[in-house]
């Protein structure tokens, strides 16, 4: 009978020391390559340009929108830490029922909506028209 459990003792011993060695695995997937390539700079620039639109009550055009959706994409999928991008999340929430009228975007499977009319997706996986690609030089 000890012959029977012997190797199932050093098989179970195996699999929980093989278990406590490896590293997290991270199951979200890398998107780092996934949305229109910027520079930082230009990234900030489009930020700030947006902040002080916001900041300033001025009305936002269509480039502004699809930016500010873009940004609104990027904080979920990224660690954005910036009071600037923060206020313009927040601008966002509150405006969001605008944002989805303006783009003519409908619910998607997910909870994610889509604008066909500019190629974008609001929320859900990342998509390469949706986000910007920071590039650090």
């Amino acid at each position: 009978m000890e012959k029977i459990f012997l190797p199932f003792i050093v098989f179970i011993v195996f699999i929980i020391f093989n278990s406590c060695n490896k590293p997290q695995i991270n199951f979200v997937p890398n998107f780092d390559n996934i949305g229109i390539k910027i520079t930082y700079d230009s990234f900030e620039y489009i930020v700030n340009g947006l902040c002080n639109k916001v900041v300033h009550d001025k009305t936002l055009d269509t480039i502004d929108i699809i930016n500010l959706v873009r940004i609104f994409n990027m904080v979920h999928t990224g660690d954005i830490n910036n009071s600037c991008i923060k206020l313009l999340y927040f601008y966002y929430g509150r405006k969001h029922e605008f944002i989805i009228n303006f783009l003519e975007a409908y619910w998607y499977k997910g909870g994610v909506l889509i604008s066909d009319k500019f190629n974008l997706y609001l929320g859900g996986e990342p998509h390469f028209n949706s986000q910007f690609c920071i590039i650090y030089d």
